[in-house]
């Protein structure tokens, strides 16, 4: 049944939740003053024109060695040191059931920056069994924290994501692997098992350090003629098209941190999303990890979540998410709190969490001639729990309601045109 939810909607206050709705062919370059910055051969890179800010670059016509990875690390500097990629060159590749994303970026010294200009295929691309590390995709990019460095600088780096072309990932089955990417605490869902895009940064993960340390602020933007398209068969694999996480570490005593600003994720989306699954999201938006509030409060907060869906710029349109399949969230966007070890009785909240519709914007989810059982257009959550939450989990694990958790402000402003179908539909 078709439904569109109010134009405006907001929560606030004391309930715990509030809501609405592998071969590597690599050029390893020469470290200099503490740092090292790694690519698979393909790129050209550039260290010297700004010293503050590396880049490198597929250029139109290479022949890249496949998967590809660029990674900037420290090997003592506590120098912040930018990473800029852009890729300019179509690549359609078949991963041959190897798990490894087409892409991955990692920058553990600055702000990463990942632009994409031509179309990327990826095709039998292999998912992680698990639900809780970061999951595979044809672009992951990492902000990582600096090891070097100490304190509250122990942050997970700034990471942007640009998307200018289209993106295809055709998904083959999932698997189990030893060393999957990254491994973050508290365990939990934070990614899609299998993304067109997945863009995460983590604060350090130390799980013996006093206070946890802030995840960075993660942006991720597709403009108005980029779509990206993922394909997934097996009914169990959790498939979105873009994945967007920004998690705090772990903490000996309290979960919390000195962090001042609390960082947040922020999803601008202007294109096409269709994603084809069982269990598919169109945009899963998170942050999870307790700070300091901005004020000096002793109380524990997740970050802002803001996800957009925008007009065309000629106004003859907008942006579009689209799913088909048994369940499916269009957006998913959560701010939450999940102690690990004993609060001490300090209180702990979520964060804000904002969506926006545009006007000649669009979400369908479901399956308009039948057989799809939950379909949700908009899930927009605010939660302080024992756990992190999964919509698609199919265990049931009671929330503590005993403790100071509440939820954040949650609200959205939809303009645009929101469909579901399905036998249970929001």
């Amino acid at each position: 049944m078709p439904t569109t939810p109010p134009r405006s909607t907001s929560s606030q206050g004391k309930p715990t939740l509030s809501f609405v709705g592998i071969l590597l062919f690599s050029v390893h370059l020469a470290s200099s003053y503490g740092q090292t910055l790694t690519a698979t051969s393909g790129f050209t890179t550039d260290k010297t024109t700004d010293p503050t800010n590396f880049t490198a670059t597929l250029p139109s016509g290479s022949s890249p060695a496949l998967p590809g990875r660029v990674e900037l690390t420290t090997t003592g500097s506590a120098s912040l040191i930018g990473l800029t990629v852009t890729l300019n060159q179509d690549i359609n590749h078949d991963a041959g059931l190897n798990y490894e994303s087409l892409f991955t970026f990692k920058n553990e010294m600055g702000k990463l920056e990942v632009v994409s200009n031509n179309a990327l295929t990826m095709n039998n691309a292999v998912a992680l069994t698990s639900t809780t590390v970061t999951g595979n995709a044809a672009i992951l990019a990492l902000g990582a924290p600096n090891p070097f460095v100490s304190g509250d600088n122990q942050v997970g780096q700034e990471v942007d994501v640009t998307i200018n072309q289209n993106i295809t990932v055709v998904g083959a089955g999932d698997v189990n692997v030893g060393i999957p990417p990254v491994v973050l605490q508290p365990p939990g869902f934070r990614t899609a098992q299998l993304s067109g895009v997945t863009a995460v940064s983590y604060g350090l993960q130390d799980a013996s350090n006093d206070h946890s340390r802030a995840g960075g602020t993660v942006t991720v933007t597709t403009a108005e003629d980029a779509t990206i398209n993922v394909h997934q068969d097996i009914p169990e694999v959790i498939t979105a098209g873009i994945s967007a996480s920004s998690a705090a570490g772990p903490a000996a005593n309290n979960y919390l941190s000195d962090e001042a600003g609390i960082h947040a994720v922020n999803v601008n989306h202007g294109g096409d999303i269709e994603v084809t699954a069982d269990k598919g999201i169109g945009i899963f938006a998170n942050t999870t990890g307790g700070q300091f509030a901005v004020s000096g409060d002793s109380v524990a907060v997740g970050g802002a979540v803001t996800v957009k869906l925008t007009t065309d710029a000629d106004d003859m349109g907008g942006a579009s998410i689209t799913h088909t399949g048994t369940t499916g969230v269009g957006i998913f966007a959560l701010s939450e709190v999940s102690p690990i070890n004993d609060s001490s009785g300090i209180p702990i909240q979520g964060g804000s969490v904002t969506v926006t519709t545009q006007e000649q914007t669009s979400i369908e989810v479901g399956n308009e001639t039948g057989g799809s059982q939950l379909s949700i257009g908009v899930l927009a959550v605010s939660a302080a729990a024992n756990e992190l939450l999964n919509p698609f989990s199919t265990t049931t694990t009671p929330l503590d309601t005993n403790g100071d958790g509440s939820g954040g402000t949650v609200t959205v402003d939809n303009s645009g045109s929101i469909t579901t179908y399905g036998d249970t539909s929001v």
